[in-house]
């Protein structure tokens, strides 16, 4: 959520609450816990699509700040 409020696309692994709150395509990408291939190729990815960046960054940001305090505790 951090990274979503400060208008960074995510990538990060499948597991616990920042499956709730990372969709993958829009805001961000998630990869199979322990897969660090998966994880290198969505970053190249980003660093290879500026408007990819741009785009999911754009989304990432709305998305946390539609977010509450109370939405936040509760992930």
């Amino acid at each position: 959520l951090e990274a979503m409020a400060s208008g960074l696309p995510v990538v990060a692994a499948a597991a616990g609450g920042v499956r709730s709150l990372v969709e993958p395509g829009s805001t961000g990408f998630l990869f199979p816990p322990g897969c660090a291939k998966d994880a290198a190729a969505y970053v190249r990815q980003f660093v290879e699509h500026t408007d990819l960046r741009k785009r999911m960054a754009a989304n990432s940001l709305k998305v946390a700040s539609s977010q509450t305090w109370s939405d936040a505790a509760s992930v």
